[in-house]
């Protein structure tokens, strides 16, 4: 499988070709994991890929979401609602981390 890599202030992430993974340097998967007991399939966002908005489907307690780019940079933290405005990012992969008073779920999406 080919791996892009990508070098960013000393830190290392690599992304498989179906962005699937990103790993730090530690070899800890940050975006793709589930903290706590939240079942990652009880949280679903759509469209995906996105132009406008992502919609926030879920069963569990959220109450803050925070957006990253494909190099960890956190771009956006804001108090959750049903329909999240992804119009002003640039086109590309990003990640969606949705937090919990005790749990932590994290989502890919493309916007377009």
């Amino acid at each position: 499988m080919k791996q892009f890599i990508l070098v960013a202030l000393f830190t290392f992430f690599a992304i498989s070709s179906y962005g699937q993974k990103v790993v730090a340097n530690s070899g800890e998967n940050i975006f793709n994991k589930v903290e706590a007991n939240t079942n990652p399939e009880t949280v679903s966002i759509s469209p995906n890929p996105t132009t406008k908005f992502l919609i926030v489907s879920t069963i569990e307690n959220l109450n803050t979401y925070e957006i990253y780019d494909v190099l960890g940079k956190k771009i956006l933290s804001k108090p959750i609602v049903k329909d999240i405005n992804v119009s002003n990012l640039k086109d590309g992969i990003y990640f969606l981390k949705l937090i919990g008073p005790n749990q932590t779920v994290n989502k890919k999406f493309i916007k377009q």
